[in-house]
């Protein structure tokens, strides 16, 4: 296994040539000698890189010493954590998370040839270890982080399990079901959010599935798989596998939910399948890159739309990033353009409605005019009294009427 580590002036290499785990620089100006980190190494180690760009190594050697190593400024530290005994150590995975490095391993009892998943806090002094999963039997698991989390990703027949470490005890539950047996799986925390792609035999043809807790899209059948990764970068989703030594490319721009038909990549010599590391702030988001190694480091995706400066001998591309911005500019304008439209159209629909909502209130109350009783305006009609009239109203102010009286006599 290959590990890449990116800081914001180099690319480093680690990886074992024959017995040896050596380490190489990539900068601007080429590639620098490398050197040795451990002789007579094993298969079993894992690396990674802080915010200080100080490389942090820890691999097993052939006596069953288990040795952590760093690495900075062209200075190499050994020490010896533990050695095997009646126990075999292996799987080892680094990850420096919220300033501090965790240590994942698995440990084989040989007397009851029970594996646990184990993790340790690297420290001085060392951390105590804690058992995260007994009786761990997956031979496909993988180790993730976000901004506050580490994910223990495992396969267990027809599921995906996943355990949570943070300040809680972490527990297992299920995190993707399949019918049929999974035969292999990748994943990466892209948006806090986790990505699979897995592997499963239907018919007896291979269905390479992508899932990122949403939904699920077939990608393809292939002949062969080799390896799988994940990446987001320039605001899309990347999926490359290797179908019989042959690096294929997939690409979403929403997000997952489809996905282009696969192409041949542009770069398919000297590939390897390598964990990818960074401490830079740069919008690429993976654990899993595949890299085109020689005298030079070549990222499939990366080396072609580079505009961030990732590969430390490649200047940026100015001219895509000049058209990405530019795209994106055109893209906003056209979308401003249709919501100016939709609200012209809503405006005039709206006034549509109320014309038609005013002629029906005209017409409604025309038809209760038409349709209900009329009532006069009362008025004061002055009008000449009948002889009868007359006389009742003469006999009614009859008691009231003061005549003049006679003057008395003389």
């Amino acid at each position: 296994m290959t590990f890449l580590c990116v800081s914001n002036n180099y690319i480093t290499k680690i990886e074992k040539i024959k017995n040896n785990l050596a380490c190489q620089n990539f900068t601007n100006t080429g590639a620098a000698r490398p050197m040795s980190l451990l002789n007579n190494v094993t298969n079993s180690y894992g690396a990674t890189i802080d915010k200080d760009n100080t490389i942090h190594t820890i691999a097993k050697n052939t006596k069953g010493q288990i040795i952590y190593i760093t690495y900075a400024n062209s200075i190499i530290n050994r020490n010896v954590l533990f050695e095997e005994s009646n126990f075999i150590f292996d799987n080892f995975y680094l990850l420096y998370h919220q300033n501090a490095l965790h240590f994942f391993y698995t440990a084989l009892d040989t007397s009851s040839n029970v594996r646990s998943l184990l993790h340790q806090i690297i420290s001085n002094p060392q951390g105590s270890v804690e058992t995260l999963v007994t009786n761990f039997t997956s031979d496909n698991f993988d180790i993730l982080q976000d901004e506050t989390s580490i994910f223990i990703i495992f396969k267990d027949m027809d599921k995906i399990q996943y355990a949570v470490l943070n300040n809680e005890a972490p527990t297992v539950a299920t995190l993707l079901t399949s019918n049929l047996p999974i035969g292999y799986f990748e994943c990466a925390v892209i948006d806090n959010q986790i990505h699979i792609v897995y592997l499963q035999n239907m018919y007896g043809q291979s269905q390479l599935i992508y899932s990122n807790g949403n939904g699920e899209v077939t990608l393809c059948t292939p002949l062969k798989l080799d390896n799988v990764s994940i990446l987001k970068y320039l605001d899309c989703i990347w999926i490359n596998y290797t179908d019989n030594n042959i690096l294929y490319t997939f690409i979403s721009i929403d997000n997952g939910t489809t996905f282009s038909k696969a192409i041949q990549s542009s770069i398919q010599a000297s590939l390897a399948y390598t964990n990818f590391i960074s401490n830079r702030t740069i919008p690429l988001q993976t654990n899993h890159i595949f890299a085109s190694l020689s005298s030079i480091i070549r990222l499939p995706i990366i080396s072609s739309l580079d505009i961030y400066g990732i590969n430390p001998d490649l200047k940026p591309n100015i001219e895509l990033e000049i058209l990405l911005e530019g795209l994106k500019i055109k893209i906003l304008q056209s979308a401003m353009k249709n919501i100016a439209a939709q609200n012209q159209a809503n405006q005039a629909i709206k006034q549509q409605q109320d014309a038609i909502k005013q002629q029906q209130d005209s017409t409604k109350q025309i038809q209760m005019m038409k349709s209900g009783p009329f009532v006069a305006k009362e008025e004061t009609i002055h009008s000449k009294p009948t002889l009868e009239q007359a006389t009742k109203n003469f006999m009614q102010n009859l008691a009231t009427f003061d005549a003049p009286m006679a003057p008395p006599p003389s």
